[in-house]
């Protein structure tokens, strides 16, 4: 079989098994392009009402956004940049409540699994990085970007395990843990990060989800953090002045400021596209870490640590963007 008839094939069991949602492990309720669902190796554009099944790989592009709904209840809202891949997928069977096991490859994901409607809650098991997190009849948040892994409770109760022996809970909404790039573990509260605000209200689509969206809200109208900032991809203003001087991309030196890190090229090559267009000296990189590939969006080229560390502190923080001095 050629390629060609392989892929209008794997076009053509899509769009079937989008008119047949009950069939779908997942379906997708609203989508902003660009949006893309990968399956066996071919991928295609991601429409609304469009089947997700176990082994597909969502994508949403620079500005994209998707939500899904699992046996026709629940939200799953996965933001601009992200990938999230199906590991398992069951609909609700006598008292067992519809399940999913998740796993972020990037981005960031909300996931609602509240009862609602007189439906059961439903039981959603994601792995955010190197977090193991279960979001039973509740609501969270997570993230799996450069500056670590990242889980925050917006509803509910959940639990988290950040090792082999260790599991925390999240009660408090707008409490967040993160793994740091080290394998250090910190608390935190959302209200205390305004980045961490914004990325929230950014998988939030107009007319769902009125307890993220409310959080936030709650956060801003508060005084304790600024109106968030647009996600990364989607900044448009004027890159932000600093008493340390830009420097060029191409520039030999000792050390950069690393501000996303993955195994997967293409959305290091969006983000890195998006930071230039601001007017940051953004290149892609690539490195080998414990024998895997990563690909890296380096901002900069420095003579010491400590420059490296004093840019990330002030021209990437004042335009929201974290990132860690890491050698050339």
């Amino acid at each position: 079989m050629n390629q060609m008839t392989s892929k209008t094939l794997f076009v053509a069991a899509l769009l079937f098994a989008g008119g047949t949602a009950q069939a779908a492990d997942f379906q997708a309720l609203r989508v902003n392009a660009p949006a893309t669902l990968s399956r066996a190796g071919d991928s295609v554009a991601l429409l609304p009402q469009g089947a997700v099944m176990t082994g597909d790989v969502v994508s949403a592009g620079p500005r994209g956004k998707v939500a899904l709904q699992l046996d026709r209840q629940g939200l799953i809202t996965l933001s601009s940049l992200g990938d999230l891949q199906v590991f398992e997928a069951k609909a609700l069977r006598g008292k067992q409540p519809a399940s999913a096991k998740l796993k972020l490859l990037a981005g960031a994901l909300r996931v609602d699994s509240r009862a609602a409607k007189g439906k059961p809650a439903q039981d959603v098991r994601v792995n955010v990085g190197s977090l193991k997190t279960r979001i039973f009849n509740a609501e969270a948040w997570g993230a799996n970007t450069a500056e670590g892994d990242t889980f925050c409770l917006l509803a509910g109760t959940v639990s988290v395990q950040t090792d082999a022996s260790t599991e925390e809970r999240l009660e408090t909404p707008g409490s967040c843990l993160r793994r740091e790039p080290d394998g250090q573990i910190s608390r935190f509260a959302a209200d205390t990060d305004a980045v961490i605000v914004g990325a929230i209200s950014a998988t939030t689509f107009e007319g769902m989800s009125p307890i993220a969206s409310t959080l936030v809200a709650e956060l801003e109208a508060s005084g304790k953090v600024a109106a968030p900032a647009p996600a990364p991809a989607a900044v448009a203003s004027a890159p932000m002045r600093s008493a340390v001087p830009a420097p060029a991309a191409d520039a030999s030196g000792g050390w950069t400021v690393v501000v996303l890190s993955l195994a997967k090229p293409e959305p290091v090559a969006a983000r890195a596209q998006a930071l230039a267009e601001q007017g940051l000296p953004a290149s892609t990189r690539s490195a080998t870490v414990n024998g895997v590939t990563m690909h890296r969006v380096a901002v900069g080229s420095f003579a010491s640590q400590a420059e490296a560390r004093a840019y990330a502190a002030s021209t990437l923080a004042k335009s929201g963007i974290k990132g860690w001095a890491a050698p050339l």
